[in-house]
């Protein structure tokens, strides 16, 4: 049986990659006791599926190397998320192609809930 530990549909992940254009993106994080992996499952406007899966270690989540292909090309993603403190959260993807190398960073904070 499987748990999640987060579920979450992100469809404000979006950006604008070189030569693919504008990308969006939804995502769902989840624990797999059985498998003792987390699972970060990720589907994009460009077709592209992503089923990550990591180990906790320490504050973070350390993924296994990802192959895929995008737009036709060969690519690797190396992906961590880290937990540095209560309501933070930094995710950093570095992704690998023939045309070299780009990397992307990203930290957040909770927000607060809004009371009504």
């Amino acid at each position: 049986m499987s748990y999640a530990i987060l579920t979450h549909s992100f469809p404000d992940l979006l950006g604008i990659l070189p030569g693919v254009g504008r990308v969006e993106a939804s995502s769902v994080i989840g624990y797999s006791p059985d498998e003792q992996v987390v699972r970060w499952m990720e589907i994009s406007s460009t077709g592209e599926y992503h089923d990550h899966r990591g180990q906790w270690k320490g504050g973070a989540i350390e993924f296994e190397p990802l192959e895929y292909s995008i737009s036709g090309k060969k690519a690797t993603e190396y992906l961590s998320i880290g937990f540095p403190s209560t309501g933070k959260l930094t995710l950093r993807s570095v992704t690998e192609t023939g045309e070299g190398k780009s990397i992307l960073e990203c930290a957040g904070t909770r927000l607060k809930s809004r009371s009504k």
